[in-house]
């Protein structure tokens, strides 16, 4: 049997992307990031895009930002570590309230994530009980566990 070659060029890939999307960009911190892809997705002039980071994004998201691409972003981080611990474009995008951001730590990404691979409408998550994000991100709701009582956050999938 012969494989499938699925590999098609930066240019075809990115013109897959059109604007008002949801993308998952890979990549942690500072490697493995999809540079080039991203810089054609910005030439092709996509905007309003939902871009969801790796649970530490580095400064690719940054630049999309900076481009104008990106309209809401869903990551725990992003930044380029010691060069830009905080990316300036996100930054500046959240104190001006030029993007809308949705707040996680890196656990509830992934949670939010693997509800959306299981096709289901959220999943419980303890980690997140008694911190600050179910009150700066309203996705987040409280519940009680029906079989043991506990109170859990419902983390909603991301799609």
């Amino acid at each position: 049997m012969t494989r499938k070659e699925v590999i098609m060029s930066v240019s075809e890939a990115a013109s897959m992307i059109k604007d008002g999307m949801t993308v998952g960009i890979g990549g942690l911190l500072t490697a493995n990031h999809p540079m080039a892809i991203i810089r054609q997705i910005i030439k092709n002039g996509v905007k309003n895009l939902t871009v969801v980071g790796s649970p530490a994004a580095g400064l690719e998201i940054d630049l999309m930002i900076g481009a104008g691409v990106a309209k809401k972003v869903a990551t725990a981080y992003v930044g380029g570590e010691s060069l830009a611990p905080i990316g300036p474009f996100f930054r500046k995008a959240v104190v001006d309230g030029t993007i809308q951001m949705w707040e996680c730590d890196e656990a509830i990404l992934c949670t939010a994530l693997r509800a959306a691979a299981e096709g289901l409408p959220f999943l419980p998550w303890l980690g997140g009980v008694g911190t600050c994000l179910p009150h700066i991100n309203p996705d987040l709701k409280y519940f009680q566990d029906p079989i043991k009582g506990q109170k859990l956050l419902a983390v909603p999938a991301l799609e």
